[in-house]
């Protein structure tokens, strides 16, 4: 028998990916001028993307900086 390293690759028999997905959470800021409290705004998020139904999502409290609170429509 031949001796040396084997390389063997995940698949679906033995456990393939996982399916677990890792999310950073989306930080209100608020205070893009003229949509100061548009959720849908990107640039209201520190990251620039709206999150999504499922995102993590962090709002200050309303004494943190100028009190933009956001306003889902």
């Amino acid at each position: 028998m031949e001796r040396g390293i084997k390389l063997t690759l995940p698949s679906e028999q033995v456990g393939g990916s996982s399916e677990k997905k890792m999310t950073v959470p989306h930080f209100w800021r608020g205070g893009t001028t003229g949509s100061e409290h548009d959720w849908m705004e990107p640039l209201n998020w520190y990251n620039r993307h709206v999150p999504g139904w499922f995102d993590e999502v962090v709002i200050p409290e309303a004494t943190h900086l100028s009190n933009f609170h956001p306003a889902i429509n």
